[in-house]
């Protein structure tokens, strides 16, 4: 199962900058990917593309 998180960081992060993250996270794996801007359904299927990849390889080495 994997659970996919968007948010918007900025002050209450106690951080100067402003972006957003997409956070998915897995059995195995946990990975953020950081906007500048919000970011657009084609950019998020790109991310869950790549965490997906990473993932499966990470069932493969470490799953046994």
């Amino acid at each position: 199962m994997i659970s996919r998180e968007i948010y918007y960081v900025d002050e209450k992060f106690k951080t100067d900058k402003r972006f957003w993250v997409v956070k998915f996270e897995s059995d195995y794996w946990s990975e953020h990917y950081i906007f500048r801007l919000k970011p657009t359904k084609k950019q998020v299927r790109e991310s869950r593309k790549d965490f997906n990849q990473l993932n499966n390889w990470m069932k493969e080495e470490y799953g046994r």
